[in-house]
């Protein structure tokens, strides 16, 4: 799904609110869709397609919302299904350029320095932004522990500091915002979830029962990834906001960047069932706290 097949997709939504929550590096909006259903209930955040190559992930966040919004009233008067925010594509940008090549950038400067790190049929494998930083290295969480590579590039590049890129200040606004007790972003490839950032005692046996009622539904691999992650939305909300959160990567592992779309059909089928046990994950937390 590109850009213009995504925006045509969130503005169809009507009992869901859309919501610009900023711009990306080459200005285009970056949308939430809010379910929003009574304000005591606790917020959840789901996003995707931070990395540009994993776009499938976008759809997939679409579907998630397109089955709130038909099933609006049923998951209102559920008393413990929460308020969900959906991010779907975190970046627009790279997205486009995955899509269609160098040149969906409009910045005539971002264009010819996409350029540099950019060659022939490499946009297809692109996982960055257009300033070729990976959006889901840049958040302040243990940022500069592992720094895949030091200048823009198809992936790994850090940035210059936490938060440097637009995309990343939007997600992170947004979260800051509706101040959620759960977080999932969708990712592909491999079938797997991965849920650990150093959390101590309870709060580590928590969020890895959360990782495990997930994988009940999808059957997807529980893993701990803490000593190979930095920088990313999940380390984040783990370390910072001290909630748990999710990476899920979709999508079985034999597969190549980019996913095709009708691989959609098998991760929906598999994942489908995520909202479903949302009001256990929601239990689980508040009895906690």
């Amino acid at each position: 799904m590109d850009y213009a097949s995504f925006e045509r997709s969130i503005l169809r939504f009507k009992k869901l609110k859309t919501r610009i929550i900023g711009r990306s590096e080459d200005g285009r909006k970056i949308y939430s869709l809010s379910a929003f259903f009574d304000p005591r209930k606790p917020w959840v955040i789901m996003q995707g397609a931070v990395h540009a190559r994993e776009h499938l992930s976008a759809d997939f966040v679409l579907t998630l919302a397109s089955i709130v919004e038909h099933k609006f009233e049923l998951f209102k008067k559920m008393k413990s299904f929460p308020n969900i925010c959906f991010v779907p594509m975190v970046n627009p940008d790279g997205v486009e350029i995955v899509c269609h090549g160098i040149k969906s950038i409009r910045n005539e400067k971002l264009k010819q320095s996409a350029s540099r790190w950019i060659s022939g049929d490499e946009h297809m494998f692109v996982k960055s932004n257009a300033r070729g930083v990976d959006i889901n290295n840049n958040f302040d969480a243990m940022w500069d522990r592992h720094q895949n590579s030091c200048v823009p590039s198809l992936q790994g590049f850090i940035g210059t500091h936490p938060f440097s890129e637009s995309e990343t200040r939007a997600l992170r606004d947004v979260t800051l915002e509706v101040k959620p007790i759960f977080s999932i972003s969708f990712h592909l490839k491999g079938e797997e979830i991965y849920w650990d950032f150093f959390q101590k005692g309870s709060r580590r046996k928590i969020d890895k029962k959360i990782a495990k009622l997930v994988s009940k539904v999808n059957g997807y691999a529980v893993k701990s990834t803490e000593n190979s992650s930095s920088g990313g939305y999940k380390d984040w909300c783990v370390q910072f906001l001290e909630i748990p959160s999710l990476t899920i990567e979709l999508g079985r592992d034999e597969l190549s960047h980019p996913v095709e779309e009708s691989e959609i059909y098998d991760i929906i089928a598999k994942n489908i069932g995520i909202l479903d046990v949302l009001c256990d994950i929601v239990r689980l937390i508040e009895g906690e706290r």
